[in-house]
């Protein structure tokens, strides 16, 4: 039987020794974390502006440095491409649209040679920047910024070289076929095997019509084998015993939205593009909780998922929807079966004959120069503007959509 002061050490004991392995246990996460990386892998943007421009004012790269081929972009005008280093800009005579179209390849070489002092986040908001300024937009509103520059695709990585990892493609997978998990509505998965190395790569989302996908496979093995390095030349290189990588492809909309995203996170003091990337899988990501699980209020995270997130908040990324009518039929429809065409008719009646406009509207000028346009109609109209290869008037309109919401705004 333990005297009443013996009793009292041994508690101070125990729970000395629970909080040091507490303490332990806190510190082994927070080096876990720092070895955790972000990267943007992949970037696809569409720009009114010239190849010459953009290689020299917008990458501040020599021109005679690239290699200019005959080549042709699927789904687009142009069939000219100069190369450099993963870095392609194509171009065609027929618009003065370009593509830039940077691999991962591409991203590094500009990280090593122009972009070595910033962040992943600072890079694309720079690259922004420089093409707002290059075609006279610096100034001008967000809705503007947005529709003269569209992201096609851009990808996102989480690169982790813990040399036991947060978790590795089967784990992922086995939640997955166990229905234990789903990544927002999407339950489509798929899996490779790589016939070399035998290493799984684990696929969310539909790898044929790609808006979002992501893939979880191990970056070291696939390092080894397409550098056809041995293990110890691959550890000396990279400083890395184990590499887990998640990738999340964005395409169109999406794409664009996590751009502009980006951009945003940008301008503030305190961006970081990893707790970003997490902060959208946490979001995106629901585990199924056991029977025993009864908190409402917190979602249920996996304790290997939950180590993984940390501190990251959930990120949310909408994507406005999109009518699926071109501009000329809902323009169609509008004005001869809407209201549209009918009050056309009354204000050119109005001006004929000189009738007063009610003090409240002001003249038929006043009208056009303080009308609304919407996001939906301006990217409407962008896209027509493309379809008739009209992309000289893409900076006109784009200034009177300026103009115009502005001027809504201050009356409002």
């Amino acid at each position: 039987m333990l005297t009443e002061k013996e009793q009292e050490l041994l508690n101070d004991s125990y729970f000395e020794n629970l909080n040091q392995s507490k303490n332990n246990e806190q510190k082994t996460l927070l080096q876990s974390q720092k070895k955790l990386h972000s990267l943007v892998d992949w970037l696809k943007l569409a720009i009114p502006m010239t190849y010459e421009e953009m290689i020299v004012k917008v990458l501040g790269l020599p021109l005679e440095l690239f290699d200019e081929q005959e080549g042709k972009l699927p789904h687009s005008k142009q069939n000219k491409v100069l190369r450099l280093s993963g870095v392609a800009v194509w171009h065609s005579e027929e618009t003065r649209e370009i593509i830039l179209d940077i691999s991962g390849t591409g991203l590094q070489f500009l990280r090593e040679n122009i972009f070595f002092d910033y962040s992943e986040v600072q890079i694309i908001t720079i690259l922004l920047d420089r093409i707002l300024e290059c075609i006279g937009y610096e100034n001008q509103t967000m809705v503007a910024k947005r529709a003269i520059i569209n992201c096609q695709r851009i990808d996102l990585t989480v690169d982790d070289k813990n040399s036991k990892p947060f978790y590795i493609p089967k784990k992922i997978r086995k939640y997955f076929v166990n229905g234990k998990a789903k990544f927002g509505k999407t339950t489509k998965i798929s899996s490779e095997i790589d016939d070399l190395t035998g290493a799984l790569s684990f696929y969310i989302g539909d790898r044929e019509h790609r808006k979002i996908l992501v893939r979880i496979y191990d970056k070291f093995i696939e390092r080894q084998t397409k550098e056809n390095l041995t293990e110890t030349e691959l550890i000396q290189l990279y400083n890395t015993i184990s590499w887990i990588r998640t990738e999340v492809e964005f395409h169109d909309r999406y794409a664009d939205e996590i751009l502009w995203a980006i951009y945003e996170l940008g301008q503030k003091e305190d961006s970081n593009l990893l707790e970003f990337v997490k902060g959208y899988l946490d979001n995106k990501m629901q585990f199924r909780p056991p029977d025993n699980y009864i908190s409402k209020k917190e979602k249920y995270r996996p304790r290997f998922w939950k180590d993984f997130i940390a501190k990251a908040e959930e990120v949310s990324i909408k994507v406005p929807r999109r009518e699926r009518v071109p501009f000329s039929k809902k323009l169609s429809n509008y004005t001869f079966l809407g209201k549209g065409g009918g009050m056309g008719a009354i204000i050119r009646f109005m001006t004929n004959h000189h009738l007063p406009f009610p003090e409240e509207v002001g003249s038929e000028k006043d009208i056009y120069d303080k009308a609304s346009i919407s996001r939906e109609l301006i990217d409407k109209f962008t896209e027509y503007l493309l379809f008739v290869g009209r992309e000289d008037l893409l900076k006109e309109f784009q200034e009177m959509v300026q103009n115009n919401n502005n001027n809504f705004s201050k009356e409002k």
